[in-house]
Formats: structure tokens, sequence, C-alpha cells
């Protein structure tokens, strides 16, 4: 249920900043969630923060409630393909460079056809 004071707030302050308020529809809004989550795990592997994919998944599933059947959320995003993951973040960063900004990874993974569960960190 929509709060119509935090939503005038929230056009009043986009207002200020000169954006426009955007509808998007909840299947647009967890596609973004996904990307953006998927980016980051990226990253997190890319660092060396996780070792592997694989581990991503584990904590996906057991720590964030992904769904088990979709195997995680590194095997999912390989599900799509690491080079449809890029195209679609490289359309939302036209929207926002900084935010939706590629994780390297994903861009190696993608150039060099190789999916994320055999991605290993950039030492």
């Amino acid at each position: 249920m929509e709060d119509p004071i935090v939503a005038d707030l929230a056009i009043e302050e986009a207002h200020f900043a000169g954006m426009s308020r955007t509808d998007y529809s909840g299947s647009e809004i967890c596609q973004r969630l996904l990307l953006a989550m998927i980016n980051e795990a990226a990253d997190i592997l890319d660092a060396g923060i996780a070792q592997s994919a694989s581990d991503i998944d584990l904590v996906t599933v057991f720590g964030y409630g992904f769904p088990r059947w979709r195997g995680g959320l590194m095997h999912y995003a390989d599900s799509l393909g690491v080079k449809a993951i890029v195209a679609q973040l490289e359309i939302l960063a036209r929207e926002d460079p900084v935010a939706w900004k590629v994780s390297p990874l994903l861009r190696r993974c993608a150039e060099a056809g190789q999916s994320l569960a055999e991605a290993r960190p950039k030492l």
C-alpha cells in the first residue's frame, strides 16, 4: 500500500533533482533487482571475496532464500547467459552509468564465452 505522504515527498524531491517519475511493472522490478544482484555478485567474485560462483550460490540459497530450484543466483545467471546479462546491463547503463556499471568479470566472461561457474577471481 502506497503512503501518500511518502509518495508526495518522492515526487517533490525528484522534481528538485530534475528527474521524472517512471512506473515499472512487477516483472521489470524483478528483472532490475536480479540484474543488480548478479552484477554485484560478479564484482564480489572478481574481488576474491568469494572463491567461486558456487560459493555465492550457497549464500543466496541458504542465506537470502533464493529459490533452490533455480540453483542459486550465479547458476541462474548462467542459465540466462552472460552475454544476455551484459547486454541488459548496458541498456540500463544508458539511464545511469554509475549505478549500472557492468562488472569487469561479466565483461570478461562474455568476451571469452565463459560461464560464471568457470570464472575465477582477478588476481
